[in-house]
């Protein structure tokens, strides 16, 4: 017997959403923020039909945990028809966000475990869709809270700064190697031979500015990226949308941070970070690259975010996932992040499994041959 019970609630007739939302959310991270959660659904849920909230009360009655659930059919693969369930995802074309420390909110951080698993078995003997495979995207945990097959489909490594006391984050050892602050201060120096003064972070004065400002770095994210040939996160106008809401929603909790790097009158570049309940996480980013390579706008941006942030009290810099040798030089601390996916035992699932299987070895055997 669990110590808590589980209910699930259509979107559509949950007209209590919010406030028990935010009444839980005291330790989660900016991505199962309310603010997130409302720019979601706002920008990308198009169906509240196939939304439901799950909710996990304690033995006293008193609400304990949240998730959402989204649940769809979908053909995969030209002969699997799957009816899947996704935590705090949607589906469709540009839809999935990503999301990372995708987890339920919790009042008993401690007892998260056990409530993974609750809600779990309830998806698995309650839940009011039938369903064939649950997806549970950007999750910290590495063991998987149930007794169903799943497997991890994806995992990525992430980056992030702890402060440790009060050392200055460009000058301290503690922080950084010998060669990466040179590199940081010789590009300094560069910029200022260059345009006149030393690079500078500001913040804009207005929710209007910052979306200016957005704009700006998207332009420039695209630039880079599409002269590698790649799209970049811009020119998905679903991403585009949610983040501008997002940023409108965080602004009047100053926990929207687009920072603009400038040098006297030359811009830089930009960031795009929130900052919540301590932690700043650096979301997106867009620069104006130079062919001299002694000119490092990003390693720059991010070096003065971090000791503005460290500055103004937050405990963690969060570069968030993705390999990059920028994250894993600036950072001081390594985690992982885990795609998970979950099926039901469907003779479909197993032939599936098995085929892609097969495949793989095939693959793997033509890559020596």
């Amino acid at each position: 017997m669990t110590a808590w019970r589980v209910e699930f609630k259509s979107l559509q007739s949950d007209f209590d959403l919010k406030a028990d939302w935010n009444a839980l959310h005291t330790k989660a991270s900016v991505f199962n923020s309310w603010p997130w959660v409302d720019a979601w659904l706002h920008s990308i849920v198009n169906d509240p039909a196939h939304l439901t909230t799950a909710r996990l009360f304690d033995e006293q009655g008193g609400l304990s945990a949240m998730a959402l659930i989204s649940h769809h059919t979908m053909r995969r693969r030209g002969f699997v028809v799957l009816r899947q369930l996704r935590i705090n995802e949607w589906f469709g074309a540009g839809s999935n966000m990503v999301i990372e420390h995708n987890d339920l909110i919790s009042r008993d951080p401690g007892s998260i475990e056990a409530q993974r698993e609750c809600l779990i078995e309830a998806l698995q003997n309650d839940f009011p869709h039938a369903w064939d495979e649950l997806r549970w995207p950007g999750a910290p945990f590495e063991r998987w809270p149930g007794a169903l097959f799943a497997q991890i489909e994806e995992a990525q490594p992430g980056w992030a700064v702890h402060r440790r006391g009060d050392d200055d984050y460009i000058d301290s050892s503690m922080y950084l190697s010998g060669n990466r602050r040179q590199q940081i201060r010789r590009s300094m120096r560069h910029y200022e031979k260059i345009y006149g003064e030393l690079p500078v972070l500001e913040m804009p004065d207005s929710c209007e500015q910052a979306l200016l400002w957005f704009g700006e770095m998207g332009r420039m994210h695209s630039e880079y990226w599409q002269a590698r040939g790649w799209p970049g996160a811009f020119a998905n106008e679903k991403w585009v949308a949610m983040h501008q809401r997002l940023i409108a929603e965080l602004w009047p909790l100053k926990a929207a941070r687009i920072l603009r790097l400038r040098s006297a009158e030359k811009t830089l570049g930009y960031l795009y970070n929130t900052r919540w309940q301590g932690v700043e996480s650096s979301m997106q980013s867009g620069f104006d690259y130079d062919e001299d390579n002694r000119l490092k706008p990003g390693l720059i941006a991010h070096s003065l975010a971090v000791r503005m942030a460290f500055g103004e009290g937050c405990s963690q810099y969060d570069f968030l996932m993705g390999k990059a040798s920028y994250k894993a030089s600036l950072a001081n601390h390594e985690y992982q992040l885990y795609w998970w996916h979950c099926q039901q035992p469907r003779w479909q699932l197993c032939l599936e499994r098995a085929l892609l299987s097969v495949k793989r070895r095939l693959q793997r055997y033509l890559q020596r041959s």
